[in-house]
């Protein structure tokens, strides 16, 4: 029983929302009696028209007048997915025109409506239908989420789950880049250090090197020096031998 009065329900939900919907476009097409386009969503005047008061125009005007400010609330609170149904009736759009308090209230309601569906955020599924009558003890609402609305929310969940698991994928992969970098970096250090012990190693064998050099140059350059001194020597030797026979040969004669 319960599930046939819900169906009830709904059916009647829809067929309310379809006779707003084939009101509100035939209230859209009407025209102003100069053959001119209406007023403005907000009732502004035409070129050359001045804007009437809700109390001056006729039940059509007011409703036009009506269905446009409807229409900017809901061009202002658009969320795709969501969706927000007004019925008035045309004893309603009267009491509406009598009676600015009970206007207000509407319009507040609406506003409400309209503004709650903006805020759910797009694809939620959400869909809300109010109808207003003459008083406000007429008033109903109803409102639903569509079937596919889990569908989405779970194709949702899905898709920050990929992308959960390819942000950690690119974090550990970058870890791991920088763990590679690091352990390179050092390596080049530990090469670095062996490198300049190896060159200051080869440098200082290479100054000792030149300094046995030096040495053995030196050293050679002392021993040339003594024999020459010997050859000198042997030489002042042998000249005084020859004189010495000479004066021998000379004193024996």
């Amino acid at each position: 029983m319960a599930a046939e009065e819900s169906s009830e329900e709904k059916k009647q939900v829809v067929t309310a929302v379809e006779a707003a919907e084939n009101e509100k476009q035939a209230i859209t097409s009407l025209k102003n009696p100069d053959g001119q386009k209406a007023a403005s969503v907000w009732g502004e005047s035409t070129a050359g028209q001045e804007a009437k008061s809700p109390c001056d125009m006729s039940l059509e005007e007011y409703m036009h007048y009506i269905y446009g400010i409807i229409s900017e609330l809901s061009r202002k609170n658009y969320s795709r997915g969501n969706s927000v149904f007004i019925y008035i009736s045309e004893e309603g759009f009267r009491a509406m025109q009598e009676s600015p308090e009970y206007e207000a209230w509407v319009m507040e309601n609406i506003r409400q409506a309209y503004h709650y569906c903006g805020s759910r955020g797009g694809h939620d599924g959400y869909h809300s239908a109010h109808f207003f009558g003459a008083t406000k003890e007429e008033y109903q609402g109803q409102s639903w989420h569509s079937g596919c609305s889990k569908c989405e929310q779970e194709r949702r969940r899905e898709r920050k789950l990929r992308q959960k698991k390819k942000l950690e994928a690119l974090l550990k992969k970058r870890r791991e880049r920088k763990l590679l970098e690091q352990q390179r970096l050092a390596k080049l250090r530990l090469e670095k250090a062996f490198y300049k012990k190896l060159l200051a190693k080869r440098r200082l064998d290479h100054e000792r090197l030149e300094k046995g050099y030096r040495e053995d140059a030196y050293a050679r350059k002392k021993l040339e020096e003594g024999y020459r001194e010997e050859s000198l020597a042997r030489r002042e030797a042998a000249s005084a031998f020859r004189m010495y026979q000479a004066i021998a040969k000379y004193n024996e004669q």
